[in-house]
C-alpha cells in the first residue's frame, strides 16, 4: 500500500473529479434511508462521505474501510473538516472484514443495510473472497453497489491504469452480483475509454 499512501496527496486533484457524477448516482440509486448502516469498502480519500453522511443522518453509520493509511488520514481530515459525527474509519486489509471485525466495532452483532464499492474490486486481491464477506455482512434486502471499470479492449490510458492504480481492468465483478442477487442490474455511466481506461459501470443488486 505504500504506493497508495504516496498517490493519497494527489488523488483528489487527480482522480475525484473525474468520478464525482458516478459517486452521486450510485448513492442515490441505492435508496439509502435515515439510520441505515453503510459499509464504504475501499473509501479512499473519503469522496462518498458528502453524499452518504446526510442520507444516514445523525442515528446512522457510515463504516469506512481502506487498507491505505494515507488514504484514511486524507479521509480523517475530512471527517474533522466537516463535523461528519456518523462516520467511522477503519484501515485494514478488505480479506480480514468478515462478522467477526465489524462485530468488534460495533460492539454488537449488526447487519449491513447497504455496502457500496468504487473502483475497489478491480485492485483489491482476493476480490471474490471479499466480495463473499461483504455479501455476509448485508442484511437481507441490503444493497451491494459497485463503480468500477472494465476494459473491454485496451486503449493507452487502460496501460495506464493499471499500472499506476495495479488495477485488473479485465476483471467482470459485476458477475457476483448478476449470481448472488436479486433486483440486479448493470449500467454503463462513461464510455470514455481514453479518459477510464475502458468502460465505467455502475453493478447492483439486493441480497436474497
Amino acid at each position: 500500500m505504500g504506493w497508495y499512501d504516496s498517490f493519497s496527496r494527489w488523488y483528489d486533484f487527480l482522480v475525484t473529479p473525474h468520478y464525482k457524477k458516478a459517486r452521486k448516482i450510485a448513492i442515490e440509486q441505492m435508496g439509502i434511508k435515515e439510520g441505515d448502516m453503510v459499509l464504504d469498502l475501499a473509501c479512499g480519500t473519503g469522496p462518498n462521505f458528502e453524499h452518504l453522511s446526510p442520507l444516514v443522518g445523525n442515528i446512522g453509520l457510515v463504516i469506512g474501510v481502506d487498507y491505505s493509511k494515507g488514504m484514511i488520514k486524507k479521509a480523517q481530515k475530512k471527517i474533522d473538516k466537516n463535523k461528519w459525527e456518523n462516520i467511522v474509519l477503519v484501515q485494514e486489509d478488505a480479506k480480514q472484514i468478515d462478522k467477526t471485525y465489524i462485530t468488534g466495532i460495533c460492539g454488537r452483532e449488526v447487519q449491513l443495510d447497504n455496502l457500496i464499492c468504487v473502483l475497489g474490486f478491480s485492485v483489491i486481491r482476493e476480490h471474490l473472497q471479499v466480495m463473499t464477506n461483504m455479501y455476509d455482512l448485508l442484511k437481507p434486502g441490503g444493497t451491494f453497489a459497485i463503480v468500477d471499470i472494465f476494459a473491454d479492449k485496451f486503449v493507452p490510458q487502460s496501460w495506464y491504469v493499471q499500472k499506476v492504480a495495479s488495477a485488473d481492468l479485465k476483471r467482470k465483478s459485476w458477475e457476483f452480483l448478476q449470481k448472488n442477487c436479486e433486483d440486479y442490474s448493470l449500467s454503463y455511466l462513461s464510455r470514455n475509454r481514453h479518459l477510464h481506461g475502458g468502460l465505467l459501470y455502475l453493478a447492483s443488486g439486493k441480497k436474497r
